[in-house]
């Protein structure tokens, strides 16, 4: 059998996708199992401290090093994934009513990669995180039509707003019924969710069906190590690492980038003078110190430990059950995060610490150990899930299968990917243009941001307004504006030579 494995990686979190394939047997249907594994705020360098995700996806499979989320926050790219469509498509571009959460994407769920798998005759689960929001009923303004499992899935495992982001202490809707997990080291969320993930992909081999599996693990976004209630204070800043993890990285360096600017300073800097008012009014006034920035790396390194950990004996079960040969499995991150770039943390941005995340397939039709190097994006996942079950919608999707892009390295080599986000507080949105070589940012506010990433890729010198750019700008400028509103395969843009 042939196992598949992909791993993206956008900048704050991570998806992994696993795909199996069965062989013909009396009581179970040809086709190829697909697991997905999607972490939260992941960057893309992080994969690196994953030992089990690189010896048994990276180095077996295809990773995509220009691999970027539709929107530097989670809700949108979730949305995405499940869609297959860009966020001014499928309705979703904040994590917050009214321009996001749970609720915009409501009138979604009846077409989305899982009902198009199920349809196909796939056996569906969903485990972990699912949209912000969801099911939580101290928010009216969020989608509260309770706790069952949306439509397409046969197994649903989904975290519970607001408790989601509590690594111990938190709810669980288990085929819409609640379960409480306390505080006992047994009651560790990524475990709790693994288990699952592993005794899932046990009944789904005896379902008589091929099986979608969702994996959406918190880790290693920051969260909280109980539930906050009104006599208790969040303790948030930070990721919870797993019992057996703690302290792991205590000693591991924060990395370096020429972009990190720590403290007071930079909100003075020549990098954030350059950039448009809501980023420099951000930078002053929320002032970022290098020691907490170390502290949250370090943390997070041993929190994605857990995850690892799973995928190891993931992998070994799929051996055992001789599935693995047939199997694809897809890594991946729904978004990064900053840890001093620009003197920002956090994301919602659209500079490359935020979107850039890892991406990882390995199975059948993705080379063993290689890396696809052409633009490629999140909306991409469900065109590619689809193909590998051969499963069909009468939905648009903005996204490409990306196999022939894993074996053809001049498959979709001058693509354009765009990219969207707003701030539903500040009332701003703003959309990005990225291709290899260039990012152009319009704000809609009237700010744009320019810069050439093959001589700047962190992003410190914005060339919008620049005399000796002006007609690179104006020509991305058009292209951005056609790419705002496509649908469909009118999203697909090779730009060829820029002027």
């Amino acid at each position: 059998m042939a196992v598949g494995l992909l791993l993206a990686v956008l900048a704050g979190c991570v998806v992994v996708v696993v795909i199996v394939g069965y062989h013909p047997t009396p009581t179970r249907s040809s086709g190829q199992n697909v697991l997905v594994i999607m972490t939260d705020d992941e960057t893309y360098s992080e994969l690196q401290y994953m030992p089990q995700v690189k010896s048994l996806l990276v180095e077996q499979g295809t990773s995509f090093d220009n691999y970027y989320t539709t929107s530097p926050n989670c809700c949108p790219s979730r949305a995405a994934y499940y869609s297959g469509q860009l966020p001014h498509n499928d309705g979703v571009i904040d994590n917050i009513p009214p321009l996001g959460g749970a609720q915009k994407f409501a009138s979604h769920l009846d077409e989305t990669v899982a009902t198009w798998m199920q349809s196909a005759g796939y056996y569906t689960a969903s485990i972990g995180k699912f949209l912000n929001g969801w099911g939580n009923p101290d928010k009216p303004d969020d989608w509260t039509e309770g706790i069952a499992a949306p439509s397409g899935w046969n197994h649903w495992f989904g975290l519970i707003d607001p408790t989601t982001y509590s690594y111990y202490d938190y709810d669980v809707s288990v085929d819409g019924q609640r379960h409480h997990y306390g505080d006992k080291p047994a009651d560790y969320q990524t475990d709790v969710l693994g288990k699952d993930v592993f005794d899932t992909i046990a009944h789904g081999a005896q379902s008589g069906k091929p099986w979608y599996v969702s994996w959406t693990p918190l880790a290693p976004h920051t969260g909280q190590s109980e539930s906050q209630t009104p006599s208790r204070s969040p303790n948030s800043l930070y990721p919870v690492p797993p019992p057996d993890h703690i302290g792991q990285f205590a000693n591991e360096p924060l990395y370096t980038a020429p972009s990190q600017i720590w403290g007071a300073a930079a909100a003075q800097s020549a990098d954030v003078q350059g950039k448009p008012a809501y980023v420099r009014d951000r930078v002053a006034t929320t002032p970022i110190e290098q020691v907490n920035q170390q502290k949250s790396w370090q943390a997070e390194l041993a929190t994605i430990q857990g995850v690892d950990d799973w995928v190891g004996r993931i992998y070994k079960e799929l051996q055992d059950l001789g599935e693995l040969d047939q199997t694809t499995i897809v890594f991946t991150s729904d978004n990064g995060i900053f840890h001093g770039e620009h003197g920002l943390r956090q994301k919602g941005l659209l500079y490359e610490e935020a979107i850039h995340v890892p991406l990882v397939i390995r199975g059948p039709g993705f080379p063993s150990g290689t890396t696809a190097h052409q633009m490629a994006e999140v909306i991409d996942l469900a065109p590619t899930i689809l193909a590998i079950g051969h499963a069909r919608t009468t939905q648009a999707l903005d996204g490409i299968d990306l196999k022939p892009l894993a074996s053809d390295p001049t498959a979709a080599a001058d693509r354009a990917l765009l990219m969207e986000t707003a701030y539903s507080y500040a009332k701003l949105s703003t959309t990005e243009l990225r291709l290899a070589g260039w990012a152009y940012m319009h704000w809609s506010d009237g700010s744009t941001e320019l810069y050439e990433m093959g001589l700047d890729p962190y992003q410190m010198k914005n060339l919008s307004g620049v005399p000796a750019y002006a007609v690179i700008q104006a020509d991305l400028e058009k292209r951005l504006t056609k790419l705002s509103t496509c649908v469909g395969h009118g999203c697909q843009m090779y730009v060829g030579q820029i002027p």
